[in-house]
């Protein structure tokens, strides 16, 4: 999944993670994270908000979560594709 972001995702942010099941991944101030979201899930990909993390329900994030563990290798290039075009439409 690392490979594919570093080719496709150039304007949103993401850890490189040593280990774990998820990458955090982090979009430009321009970008609202729930508009992202539901063009997301209108593309059939679902990613997990950052709020939903936040002790603070009233904190501000641009932040979203991905899974790496579960898809196959075509569902992850499927998926950071649409991520990327989604991004883009900002």
């Amino acid at each position: 999944m690392l490979s594919e972001m570093d080719n496709k995702l150039n304007n949103i942010k993401y850890t490189r993670p040593e280990g774990g099941f998820f990458i955090w991944c982090t979009l430009p101030d321009n970008i609202e994270l729930s508009k992202f979201v539901k063009i997301c899930l209108e593309r059939k990909l679902a990613v997990v908000p950052g709020g939903t993390f936040l002790a603070d329900e009233n904190e501000v994030s641009q932040s979203f979560r991905v899974n790496f563990s579960m898809p196959t290798e075509a569902q992850i290039i499927a998926g950071v594709n649409i991520l990327a075009e989604s991004a883009a439409q900002f």
